[in-house]
């Protein structure tokens, strides 16, 4: 494990120093991953039942959670019965065609720390820094190992012929699960926020003139940048922090969790002196886009 640590670190030291050396000359290095916000403990099951396929909203994450947990405490506590059950034998026998006993499968318990530690440092680190990186897609680095663990407990760790039936109706609710919370998140419009139609929206309503789309963080204004782009607008994107220096006429972009749109802008995001008017939403299960025409009194 040290001497595969060791060559990791040697293959990534270029690429870190490279990374080191260019934040370096930069005024704001981080303010890309400033959208981030930090975690709460429901994110951690969160992300793993988004390994299966969200399921209905994300105050209900727990059901997907549940339905991946359950296998791997299943499979515990038969290896643990299996365990206590078995005779007595000499060190290093083990009966022919079955798995030594014992709490998990062999290579199972590496798995499950491939599979939980980086989320689970990540969390920490997030939660404890000025910093987070709380971010499902920048945890993929789990998911192997969590499906490889998924995979033993649902196979079971033996091979008995009474328990097979079992085995196989369990792998089979769990494949229907996944397909049909996947085919459910499709239906609801999957996770993808409706950007293209957001910025023709702010095109058509500034004209030919064009404008100038504000944004609160990185999150909203990248994809907003990118389809004004794209589309071949007369749109700017500006990233802001001071909404009093907005000029009018504007857009301003602003990203509220799901649920809590009608206090979206609140005593923080009021325009002194502004009128503004909602002109575009959409929505997926863990946020809302709110986009407001920012005009004169």
């Amino acid at each position: 494990v040290t001497i595969g640590a060791a060559v990791v670190a040697a293959a990534f030291a270029p690429w870190a120093i490279a990374v080191w050396i260019g934040a370096h000359d930069m005024a704001a290095p981080l303010a890309n991953v400033d959208w981030i916000s930090v975690p709460s403990w429901p994110d951690v099951p969160r992300f793993y039942d988004a390994l299966v396929a969200r399921v209905l909203t994300p105050a209900m994450a727990w059901i997907g959670a549940g339905v991946i947990v359950v296998p791997l405490l299943a499979l515990a506590v038969r290896r643990l019965r299996a365990s206590s059950a078995a005779p007595e034998r000499s060190p290093g026998a083990q009966e022919p065609g079955r798995p030594a006993s014992g709490p998990l499968p062999p290579g199972a318990a590496g798995l499950a720390w491939f599979a939980l530690a980086p989320v689970l440092a990540v969390f920490a680190l997030s939660v404890t820094l000025s910093r987070s990186a709380f971010v499902p897609r920048y945890l993929l680095v789990a998911a192997p190992a969590w499906w490889l663990l998924i995979g033993i407990a649902m196979t079971g760790a033996d091979d008995h012929r009474r328990s097979r039936a079992r085995r196989l109706a369990a792998a089979a609710a769990f494949a229907a699960f996944t397909l049909a919370a996947g085919a459910a998140r499709e239906v609801r419009g999957g996770e993808k926020i409706r950007w293209d139609a957001a910025v023709r929206t702010i095109a058509a309503d500034a004209g030919p003139a064009g404008g100038t789309i504000y944004s609160l963080e990185g999150f909203t204004a990248l994809p907003a940048a990118y389809y004004a782009a794209t589309l071949e607008t007369r749109l700017a994107v500006r990233p802001v922090r001071d909404l009093a220096a907005i000029a009018p006429p504007a857009w301003l972009v602003v990203r509220s969790a799901a649920g809590q749109r009608a206090a979206t802008l609140g005593a923080a995001l009021q325009v002194r002196g502004r009128k503004l008017t909602e002109i575009f939403v959409d929505s997926v299960p863990s946020h809302v886009i709110s986009i407001y025409r920012i005009g004169a009194p």
